[in-house]
């Protein structure tokens, strides 16, 4: 079913209640020297990077809400941020997956955002069906496999990286190089070509800047991530401190 079909409020976005929302932290107020950075007149103001991204994500999926593309685009900055990813590169990569349906099941039982199968999101300690937590899995996925292939930060890395994501790092390992399989042949120059648009159009977040659009107020947001037991998945709560400088910690909490 498609996720259009879903009619989502502004506090209930992707399904997850506002107060929770996922692995990452929503938000962080905006700039208290708002009067100071407000544009002079007759000046437009530029928009916001979450409004760069949300318009980016629209553009790829014009099929989901406009609340949904604000909390995807601020979750794509932030995880982007704390696993060191170029947020550009998990867009492109999310809407070849799943074209950003938070929905999506492929044949092969592949879920969610970033199509996590069932035994990687195991892995990763994520549900997949939680939007939130489907892309910091993906995030924390894709980063694993940059940080195996794509070591020198060149085109050849990145493209073993992405097919790996799609092929498993085996087949890859096996063919030392992109493995002849059709789908894998096609889906990394899908990835690249989606990647190049948004580079060209899209900045790279400047040191801070997030910082700098939400977190004037340094207020830290507690959020909820699932823990697999024995018995069920419960709620642990940690949170994510940002610094003025940009870095981001996570810490649990007891």
């Amino acid at each position: 079913m498609r996720a259009s079909a879903v009619q989502a409020r502004k506090g209930d976005v992707m399904g997850v209640p506002l107060v929770v929302r996922g692995l990452v932290l929503r938000a962080l107020v905006a700039c208290a020297a708002a009067a100071v950075l407000a544009p002079a007149a007759g000046f437009a103001q530029v928009p916001s990077l979450n409004a760069r991204y949300a318009s980016a994500i629209g553009g790829l999926a014009p099929w989901t809400p406009a609340a949904w593309r604000e909390d995807f685009a601020d979750h794509v900055l932030l995880i982007g941020s704390y696993y060191r990813l170029d947020p550009r590169l998990l867009t492109a990569l999310v809407a070849a997956e799943s074209g950003w349906n938070y929905t999506a099941v492929s044949p092969a039982g592949a879920r969610g955002l970033g199509q996590l199968m069932p035994g990687t999101a195991a892995g990763l300690d994520v549900n997949p069906d939680v939007p939130t937590e489907n892309l910091d899995g993906t995030a924390r996925h894709l980063r694993r496999l940059l940080d195996k292939y794509d070591s020198h930060g060149d085109r050849q890395g990145l493209a073993l990286a992405i097919a790996a994501y799609n092929a498993g790092a085996g087949a890859v390992d096996k063919y030392h190089n992109i493995p002849p399989y059709a789908e894998t042949q096609a889906y990394v120059p899908r990835v690249l070509g989606i990647y190049d648009q948004l580079a060209a159009t899209l900045p790279l977040p400047a040191p801070g800047q997030i910082v700098a659009e939400r977190a004037a107020h340094r207020r830290v947001a507690a959020v909820t991530a699932k823990k697999n037991s024995s018995a069920a998945r419960v709620a642990q709560p940690y949170v994510i401190t940002v610094d003025p400088n940009g870095s981001f910690t996570k810490t649990n909490q007891p």
